[in-house]
């Protein structure tokens, strides 16, 4: 049986697929939309390459086309783990875009080779938990586009990408599946993210058959998670290489205001602290709507300094930028292209030279804009004074190393560590259960209770959530005590990381 996490990344990889449909791509899912280039065999769309053909989960044509250039094709692929992507996922990716690149159709496909008749590749690389310096720098050097899915507004996909896995993966254990049917959750999700072309489904690749998987159960499952995450991204092409995701702080509100935008917007960029680290946000230079326009996006630190910074002197650093990578920001909605132009108004005179990154981040930095999740704003009880907290923590430290590792985790992500995290973090192995998960955590807070740190009727610091059986999701930590160990000890949960 898969583990969680990979069946996350898959789930993760249809999301990007509807995200390229919907942001300027056309989705190609069948290999009768370009046999030449295409093929199908048991483990589904494949592209072909020079040497070999290449897995596709997640693949699109550019329907814009760019002038002095082959027709672009993107792949996106996601990694949905609690640590960072590293060096090997950039560098399979690397090797990817260089074989498919490398592909000439046999000269019996062609009457004549005009070289017009192939593609350029271009891939996306995401991460819920960011990247490694090597990787990032590695991508850089390979024009690869990294995009960090591990900031604070993107808490709410994260975790409906890990809660629709996990109850996949329960589905299929209570089931008696011996190998986890990925063909047909892909056909359950493109059917509810709207991006199956027929309601045929296929026999799973992975097996050659259809499983004995609940269709309901899992219909339902599917139709849940797309209703949760419709159109939550967007696309943003800065000038180069780089693809950057944008997150709308309200998505309704946004494609109101992008359906009636000029072509061209002047907007202004702030930097948000957050945990488990700032973003960077987008809002326009005019106010002119009822509700306010913000868009968010992270990116790994390495990029960030490569988007902000130049080559130029120091003195003419900002001139070099406006005219730069990150000088406007292009994105589609509804057939419609809109340019964000960037102003970024900060003295030239106040960059030293090595520090630019910092430097902007404190400039810009607005608090307001922080991102504030809905539970944080809901009325409670304030139990978790910031001595409890920090007693509780020590004390978990020298009981259970691990599960101190997974209780700050969860402070850190929106109060929240899925099934699989659990199982990485803890270092255990697959066919373990997870019963009494919670019960050194209870043990540390009979003590607090003991030593009248917190009342008696303060109970269970983390909670299981459950799938409706005997199946835990996740886990879902105090929001009090995350938001004490957030906002009155944030030391304790480790350096912000910053996404630049």
């Amino acid at each position: 049986m898969l583990h969680a996490s990979t069946i996350g990344g898959y789930v993760l990889e249809e999301v990007l697929a509807k995200l390229l449909a919907d942001n300027g791509y056309s989705l190609l899912t069948t290999d009768a939309q370009d046999p030449a280039n295409l093929l199908r065999d048991k483990h589904g769309l494949l592209v072909r390459g020079r040497g070999t053909n290449h897995q596709a989960d997640a693949l699109g044509d550019l329907l814009v086309p760019v002038p002095f250039s082959l027709p672009i094709r993107l792949f996106a692929e996601a990694k949905n783990r609690a640590a960072k992507t590293g060096l090997e996922a950039v560098r399979n990716a690397v090797g990817v875009v260089s074989d498919v690149n490398q592909f000439q159709p046999p000269p019996a496909k062609l009457k004549l080779w005009r070289g017009d008749s192939t593609y350029h590749y271009r891939y996306s690389l995401f991460s819920t938990s960011g990247f490694t310096a090597p990787a990032q720098e590695f991508a850089i050097a390979h024009q690869i586009s990294l995009i960090d899915l591990s900031g604070p507004s993107f808490a709410l996909l994260r975790k409906e990408v890990e809660l629709f896995a996990s109850a996949v993966q329960a589905l299929a254990i209570r089931q008696g599946l011996e190998t986890f049917p990925v063909g047909q959750m892909r056909a359950s999700l493109r059917m509810a993210l709207g991006t199956l072309d027929d309601e045929t489904v296929q026999p799973d690749p992975s097996t050659g058959e259809l499983t004995e998987m609940s269709w309901s159960e899992l219909r339902v499952l599917a139709d849940e998670l797309a209703a949760a995450i419709d159109d939550d991204l967007v696309f943003g092409f800065p000038v180069g290489a780089q693809v950057l995701a944008l997150k709308p702080d309200n998505a309704q509100v946004f494609r109101n205001w992008a359906e009636h935008a000029s072509g061209v917007v002047p907007m202004r960029l702030r930097y948000a602290p957050g945990r488990p680290h700032g973003e960077w946000v987008l809002v326009p230079q005019s106010e002119l709507t009822v509700q306010r326009i913000v868009l968010r996006f992270g990116t790994p630190p390495a990029l960030a300094e490569w988007l902000f910074t130049s080559e130029a002197e120091t003195g003419r650093r900002l001139n070099a930028m406006k005219r730069g990578l990150l000088s406007t920001i292009t994105i589609y909605q509804n057939g419609r292209r809109v340019v964000l132009e960037l102003d970024l108004d900060w003295s030239r005179d106040s960059v030293p030279g090595g520090a630019v990154l910092p430097r902007l981040q404190e400039e810009l930095v607005d608090h307001d804009l922080a991102w504030k999740p809905d539970d944080e704003a809901l009325a409670g009880s304030r139990a978790w004074s910031s001595g409890a907290a920090r007693r509780f923590v020590d004390l978990l430290r020298q009981r259970d190393p691990a599960r101190h590792d997974v209780l700050l985790y969860a402070a850190s992500h929106d109060d929240w560590v899925s099934r699989a995290h659990v199982y990485e973090l803890m270092d255990f192995d697959p066919e373990r259960k997870l019963t009494s998960f919670t019960k050194p955590f209870d043990s540390v807070l009979r003590t607090l209770v003991e030593e009248q740190l917190l009342s008696a009727a303060v109970t269970n610091p983390i909670v299981a959530r459950y799938d409706g059986g005997t199946w835990a999701l996740g886990f879902d930590l105090d929001p009090d005590l995350g938001r004490t160990l957030r906002t009155k000890l944030p030391y304790l949960l480790g350096p912000e990381d910053s996404v630049g």
